[in-house]
Parts: C-alpha cells; sequence; structure tokens
C-alpha cells in the first residue's frame, strides 16, 4: 500500500521530545503527523488493518537545488505558504520581495530575520492613475512593447535550456 502524506515532513531530529525526568515521548506535532497519515490510509484499506505496521516514508524534496543559497527571491503571490518558501530558501544576507497581494500572516519567527541578516521588502505595482498613464505611454509609442515569441509545444526543453542561459529576450510563449 503506498501513500501520498500532504504537508510538511516530520523527521527523526524533531519527533521526540525530553521530559524533565529524561524520558523520550513522542512530540504533539509528531503525533498529529501519525494521526494524518492514519486518516490518509484509504477507508476500504483500513478496515483490515488489525495489527502494527511498519510505514517507511520517502520524502521529495522539490527544491534541493536551491534550499538556503539563494541571494534573492520574488515573491508573486503573497501567500503565508509562498512567502514561507521563498524565505527558507534565502542565504545568510538573502533579499525576500513580496509583490503578490493574497495576504495573511508571516510563518517564520522575528529572531530568524537578524540572525540570517535577511532583508524583507514589499513592493506595489502602482495605482490605478499610474496604470492609465503607462497605457497612454505604450499607444503613443514612448515605450517598446515587450517582445514575445512563439514556440512549438516540442520545443520546451530547448526554450527552457535557452532561458537558462539567459538568451530568451521577452516572454517566450510555447503554443500547441
Amino acid at each position: 500500500l503506498e501513500l501520498t502524506i500532504h504537508g510538511r515532513p516530520i523527521t527523526k531530529k524533531n519527533h521526540t521530545r525530553r521530559t524533565r525526568t529524561g524520558h523520550q515521548i513522542q512530540s504533539k506535532a509528531y503525533m498529529a503527523y501519525e494521526e494524518q497519515a492514519l486518516w490518509t490510509i484509504p477507508k476500504e484499506s483500513r478496515i483490515n488493518i488489525d495489527q502494527r505496521c511498519n510505514v517507511q516514508c520517502i520524502y521529495y524534496m522539490t527544491i534541493n537545488y536551491c534550499a538556503l543559497s539563494c541571494k534573492a527571491v520574488i515573491d508573486l503571490v503573497g501567500a503565508p505558504s509562498s512567502s514561507e518558501l521563498g524565505f527558507n530558501v534565502l542565504a545568510k544576507g538573502g533579499k525576500l520581495v513580496i509583490v503578490g497581494l493574497f495576504g495573511g500572516a508571516s510563518p517564520w519567527p522575528l529572531a530568524f530575520i537578524p540572525m540570517r541578516a535577511i532583508s524583507i521588502l514589499g513592493s506595489y505595482t502602482g495605482s490605478l492613475g499610474e496604470l492609465t498613464d503607462l497605457l497612454a505611454l505604450v499607444k503613443s509609442g514612448k515605450v517598446k512593447p515587450i517582445p514575445v515569441t512563439e514556440h512549438p509545444l516540442d520545443d520546451a526543453s530547448d526554450v527552457l535550456h535557452a532561458l537558462h542561459e539567459g538568451q530568451v529576450i521577452g516572454r517566450a510563449v510555447l503554443t500547441d
């Protein structure tokens, strides 16, 4: 039986806590994680479980190539989950620029900001009046449009490689 448990993985280093008397007991967070794991088992399979099972957990890190090494992150959503992801991958002295206006509370401890020398900036794109002024400049021809090149979907790998190499000017659009 294979299961996918969504959410933040609980690792062995933080699944127990030590009491004042020196005994190790499961943390509340780990017990909640176990409860969540149990409810991910399909109901029809859960009926047949009548003894303890050994479970092997495998975690897939989606951004391990960037973890704690990015000098700057631009959060275009501005949600707690996207801001937390951006914050977590910043290197010491990095900058997190939040553009999106989704809203919510900051999920990281305030002490981490000075400890990692991180700068958090907000960037607001402008008012409706400024947009009207910008569109007038575009219509008058004073602002050149962003170049847009279309590529067939079959060339996606080549386009991504060109983007990675800094060879794409403007926008590259994949079409069917």
